[in-house]
């Protein structure tokens, strides 16, 4: 439940919610429906199991609106968040928050200071980015249907394809809006959970993904954004 009312209970009540039973075979989907029926700007959709790309995958090709984001079943966000991703009411290609972790205190809040960037520029900030896991996840981003187009998530990738995803997705931007806010909240407290847990074919996702960049080159994808000599 908690996910899905801190989803309810955001200040910024402009929001379609599309909720995804991934195969479920606990009382997910019960819950999905529950509050699909309960609240008119929800929708519950059932698929068969196909992991963690397929169920994003889905609620993009049911989602209507221009502006989508994704938040993981096992995380929740703060009532605010949307209402400051928004607050720059700017016409950026991407917008681009940051996140608190739970169950790593270590780890804290990872976000950069706001800024609005060019095409030029985002290459400036891009190893932040990486360095802080905000290239690396769909989380706390909104991103633009008109942009994300015919691309979706690869589903024959089990590791690493929120990173692909996003450099497909960032490589079409013409701006980007980081927003100084850590109102996600990435709960590592569950260790079973299905983007948390790592599992020991991961190992041959990561040597794949090192072939994958070494033959596809990061500098392709990011001609024209600033970032070549960095990569």
């Amino acid at each position: 439940h908690a996910c899905i009312d801190s989803i309810i209970n955001q200040t910024y009540k402009n929001i379609e919610v599309v909720l995804v039973d991934d195969g479920s075979i606990d009382n997910s989907g019960n819950l999905c429906d529950f509050y699909a029926e309960k609240y008119s700007n929800i929708t519950s959709i059932h698929k068969p199991n196909g992991g963690v790309s397929s169920a994003r995958n889905a609620g993009i090709d049911k989602s209507n609106n221009e502006y989508i984001m994704f938040v993981d079943s096992d995380d929740w966000v703060r009532p605010d968040l949307l209402e400051k991703l928004f607050s720059k009411k700017s016409e950026a290609d991407v917008i681009v928050g940051g996140y608190a972790v739970e169950g790593i205190p270590s780890v804290g809040s990872q976000m950069l200071p706001d800024r609005y960037l060019t095409i030029e520029e985002i290459g400036e900030v891009f190893q932040q980015m990486i360095e802080t896991n905000l290239a690396n996840s769909p989380v706390s981003k909104v991103y633009r249907r008109s942009i994300i187009g015919n691309q979706r998530f690869d589903e024959t990738v089990a590791l690493g394809e929120d990173f692909l995803f996003n450099l497909d997705y960032f490589r079409k931007c013409k701006t980007m809006e980081i927003v100084e806010c850590d109102s996600y909240i990435y709960d590592c407290t569950n260790t079973e959970s299905a983007t948390k847990k790592f599992r020991e074919k991961d190992i041959d996702q990561i040597v794949e993904l090192i072939f994958i960049k070494k033959e596809k080159s990061l500098k392709e994808k990011f001609v024209g954004m600033g970032a070549v000599e960095r990569l």
